[in-house]
């Protein structure tokens, strides 16, 4: 994982943070950022999802991750701090939700699901807010998938990434040029 080193007007250069381990579906490239959830996972009444309290957490990567923290979470929301509209990597409000129903679903469902998988987010897709548009994805906030959610990445999937943004390569600097990838 990366982490800024020094911004200026023209470039950027970053140097090595901490790495970390997270569900697949949290890389910060893969997000949907809907302006609201789905409706089959929406709180409201006869859906069996419950809100938990907003908690302030240090950057979008750990809205998410505390999602995968709780059982049955469905969905996560991180909104940027107003002092810095747009920095994934800093501080802002997280909210996410839980399912209280029971869903069972044939196949195999992680533990951290026991009431089941619910909610579809693939027709949701939709490069205006996010995913399949990487950039968009990391830059923007709204509504994402929780473990428990149908559509998201398999919780347990393998990846790697490196923490940077999709377009990392237009604003380092010429010194970095090639040492990073996305």
């Amino acid at each position: 994982m990366l982490t800024i080193y020094s911004k200026s007007s023209t470039c950027t250069t970053y140097g090595n943070a901490g790495a970390t381990t997270v569900p697949a579906y949290c890389e910060p490239s893969f997000a949907y950022n809907l302006p609201s959830p789905p409706p089959a996972i929406a709180a409201v009444p006869g859906n069996n999802v419950s809100v938990a309290p907003t908690i302030t957490t240090i950057n979008k990567l750990d809205c998410c991750h505390a999602c995968t923290r709780i059982f049955n979470c469905v969905w996560w929301n991180f909104e940027f701090g107003v002092d810095t509209p747009n920095d994934i990597w800093s501080p802002g409000t997280c909210t996410f939700a839980y399912f209280t129903g029971i869903y069972p679903i044939g196949g195999q469902i992680p533990a951290i699901c026991p009431n089941g998988i619910v909610g579809y987010w693939p027709p949701y897709e939709n490069s205006t807010y996010g995913w399949p548009d990487s950039i968009n994805a990391w830059y923007n906030t709204g509504y994402n998938p929780g473990a428990c959610s149908s559509g998201a990445l398999n919780l347990f999937e393998s990846n790697w990434d490196i923490g940077v943004p999709p377009d990392v390569n237009e604003h380092v600097c010429s010194s970095q040029l090639g040492d990073l990838k996305v």
